[in-house]
């Protein structure tokens, strides 16, 4: 997490928000010259142990498809940072929390 965070989450960072997301993997996409995009796999090793990233979560109702009406739901989010070395070598993007 930056040490400055988003306006628009900050209130979203109080403990009763936080979880951990699971991961084995997870991709970035990598800019071509030719301009296309392909996906970067990145894991902690070929074994893909389970691993996780820093969250926020919330139970939201709201109206996600017309046809199911208003519904509640837990959705969440993985919060980022600046990227790593192994992660900067594919984009100059962000890279996930761990």
């Amino acid at each position: 997490m930056s040490a400055t965070p988003h306006p628009r989450i900050g209130g979203w960072l109080s403990i009763e928000y936080r979880c951990v997301v699971p991961f084995t993997s997870f991709s970035e996409n990598e800019v071509l010259p030719d301009g296309t995009h392909p996906p970067v796999w990145f894991a902690f090793d070929e074994t893909r142990p389970l691993a996780f990233f820093a969250g926020i979560w919330t139970r939201w109702t709201s109206v996600r498809k017309v046809k199911e009406g208003e519904t509640t739901n837990d959705i969440f989010a993985f919060l980022t940072t600046e990227p790593n070395k192994e992660v900067g070598r594919s984009t100059r993007k962000r890279c996930p929390s761990f």
